[in-house]
């Protein structure tokens, strides 16, 4: 689909339901727009969205805002429509769809994304089946805050003192303290963990305390674990995914490593160092887990990738406990300019009671809270677990997220991850 703009940077930050009683009142009782924002709205104000009949009785809304200057905004939509079932509504915003669900019980939510428009306008859609979604939409600039724990940490202007020669063979020692989480406006404050209970650098020539590779498929349709597969070396684990034709009946042998029985977590600011592959097919996993069975079980996605593309980053939450109703996933994502392929990035998650943030290289992307997840119908167990922690490469096959390598993939294909650290 050809898009308006190129949005390089989208998250879902913050859903909600609205306490607002229908389109009409969403843009009456709305704030006047400040300088440098920009609102329009659907229905009735500004700007009116444009409807398309798809194919059948699906509908699809459309509002494209000028955007003076390209940068990072705090991109706030409210979406309404009437209808006496729950309804499920797509946003796209840039290259990302988000599901929306509305229904008499929810006619209006309001949807927080942080967006960073390359071009001069941003389109967003709304679609769906039977109801006709209405669109408004605020534009605000970012301003990026740090936390208050890191802003009381900076250190007082000095003169800069002329440096001694440094030996050639030195080398720093490494640092315990926790990375520096900036938040975009509109976003809650995050917990204060600082000290460091886990540091695990993959230097050495072996995995680090509490750390084992994998020996199974876990799941997945094409992927079989082999320790095998697993190497430390230059400064780094080394997950290796291949072909094996002779591989328990998968088409493709990796790496998976896991504190699976030696040490779990509950709480925490938890930062992955990797570096990824690039090939369609590939599927990374920076996450937290239990065993299954584990009542409540609880996962926390810090990052996946679909690797065809090495720029759009998930973390997710997912719910499997079999008495959950319902059992629940929520994904966000986020555009990195940088190729996720051609360095070493931080994959970080904050997690904290009742809530829990996302970021990349100390940047936050998305939230989701305790009271969003009840607002949706959903359970929380997120508080009351203790999650392993793991590292993998996957080769998906065509039924799976992502798809199935072609003949573009190269193979070996290897995953780096160079420390994991853990702050409470």
């Amino acid at each position: 689909m050809a898009l308006t703009t190129r949005v390089s940077a989208t998250a879902l930050a913050a859903l909600a339901a609205a306490s607002i009683a229908g389109p009409l009142a969403a843009t009456a009782n709305a704030a006047p727009v400040a300088h440098a924002a920009h609102a329009h709205a659907s229905t009735y104000g500004v700007k009116r969205d444009t409807f398309s009949r798809v194919s059948g009785r699906r509908h699809m809304a459309t509002l494209t805002e000028p955007v003076p200057t390209p940068g990072n905004y705090t991109l706030t939509l409210t979406l309404s429509a009437h209808s006496k079932r729950l309804r499920t509504v797509r946003l796209l915003v840039g290259p990302i769809w988000h599901k929306v669900h509305l229904g008499p019980n929810h006619p209006t939510r309001v949807v927080k994304l942080a967006v960073d428009v390359a071009g001069k306008t941003l389109t967003v859609r709304a679609r769906a089946r039977v109801i006709k979604p209405r669109l408004s939409l605020q534009l605000t600039p970012v301003t990026v805050t740090s936390t208050p724990a890191a802003q009381a940490a900076a250190p007082a202007a000095a003169p800069t003192p002329v440096p001694a020669p440094t030996p050639a063979v030195a080398t720093p020692a490494p640092s315990t303290a926790p990375p520096t989480i900036t938040l975009p406006a509109g976003f809650q404050p995050v917990a204060d963990y600082t000290n460091l209970v886990k540091d695990y650098e993959f230097n050495g020539n072996s995995l680090p305390a509490d750390w084992a590779a994998g020996t199974s498929n876990y799941g997945y349709q094409a992927t079989q674990y082999q320790p095998s597969q697993v190497t430390v070396s230059g400064g780094a684990a080394n997950l290796v995914a291949q072909p094996d034709a002779a591989n328990q009946g998968k088409q493709y042998a990796s790496g998976w490593i896991s504190t699976a029985g030696s040490y779990t977590l509950n709480h925490g600011l938890i930062d992955y160092r990797a570096k990824m592959p690039q090939g369609q097919g590939l599927w990374d996993g920076l996450w937290l887990t239990q065993a299954l069975g584990s009542n409540p079980l609880g996962e926390i996605d810090v990052q996946e990738m679909l690797l065809a593309n090495t720029h759009t980053v998930y973390g997710s939450l997912h719910d499997w406990t079999s008495s959950a109703s319902p059992i629940w996933g929520e994904t966000q994502s986020y555009n990195m300019t940088a190729d996720a392929s051609q360095a070493f990035h931080d994959y970080q998650v904050i997690w904290q009671p009742g809530e829990i943030t996302w970021a990349v290289d100390g940047v936050a992307y998305a939230q989701y809270t305790a009271a969003e997840a009840a607002a949706n119908g959903q359970a929380w167990p997120f508080d009351s677990i203790s999650d392993y922690l793991i590292c993998n490469l996957a080769v998906g096959a065509a039924s799976e997220w992502g798809g199935a390598p072609n003949t573009s993939t190269t193979f070996p294909a290897t995953m780096q991850i160079q420390s994991v650290k853990v702050w409470q």
